[in-house]
């Protein structure tokens, strides 16, 4: 808008007012469209961001890691609790021949 325009608006009062506010809905407007514009595309990337890589297997229990150090985690957690592991598949063995002697 020109200075001069400005000034001819202002002389009015309720034609500046209605000019002002009618400015301030398009900018509101304009600003609601953009926001929801930017938060579709965020949710459109952050749907398709993990594949899961089917290359980061654990060869103990075949859980699917999303990475390669997440994988490196997870075998460190079987080293430290590698002793629950074998005691378990022990027992769940020894039970199942008991069971199956029954």
């Amino acid at each position: 808008m020109q200075q001069n325009s400005l000034k001819q608006l202002a002389s009015d009062r309720s034609l500046w007012r209605s000019t002002c506010h009618r400015g301030a809905e398009t900018l509101k407007t304009s600003l609601n469209q953009k926001r929801a514009t930017k938060r579709a595309q965020r949710h459109q990337r952050a749907q398709g961001i993990i594949p899961l890589n089917e290359q980061h297997r654990c060869h103990l229990c075949n859980k699917v890691c999303a990475s390669r150090i997440g994988l490196h985690s997870h075998l460190l957690w079987h080293q430290r609790n590698n002793t629950e592991l074998i005691n378990h598949l022990i027992w769940s063995n020894v039970f199942i021949d008991f069971d199956g002697l029954l």
